[in-house]
């Protein structure tokens, strides 16, 4: 399966369910935990917003958010609070976050990290 299907299954479970769970995402689609948490977000901060370690990447989803009618996020709770490389967009530009409750994101998104935040 190329990394565009598995994105679009990704994208279709966590709007029928509200969530998608790495494990049964690995089991269904016969891929490693860590593919399944690439194909999502890099790293998201309060003041950064959605970075990535790599620049092609971050140019190719830059490229999608703007053509996007709306943008929809995809990421673990250890993704929230680190920053990376290559700035993608502003929190602004994020319709939706599919990642936890908000109890779980408000100390992950406040807390300050050593990963190039200030």
């Amino acid at each position: 399966m190329y990394a565009i299907e598995r994105h679009q299954e990704i994208l279709s479970r966590a709007r029928a369910d509200g969530q998608v769970e790495v494990k049964r995402i690995t089991d269904d689609l016969d891929v490693t935990p860590e593919t399944v948490r690439r194909d999502a977000a890099n790293a998201i901060t309060a003041t950064r917003g959605l970075t990535t370690a790599d620049l092609g990447e971050a140019a190719v989803k830059r490229a999608l958010i703007a053509d996007a009618r709306r943008t929809v996020v995809l990421a673990d709770l250890m993704k929230f609070g680190r920053a990376d490389l290559a700035h993608v967009c502003d929190l602004e530009a994020i319709d939706t976050v599919v990642a936890g409750t908000l109890s779980d994101l408000v100390p992950a998104l406040t807390t300050p990290t050593t990963e190039g935040e200030s």
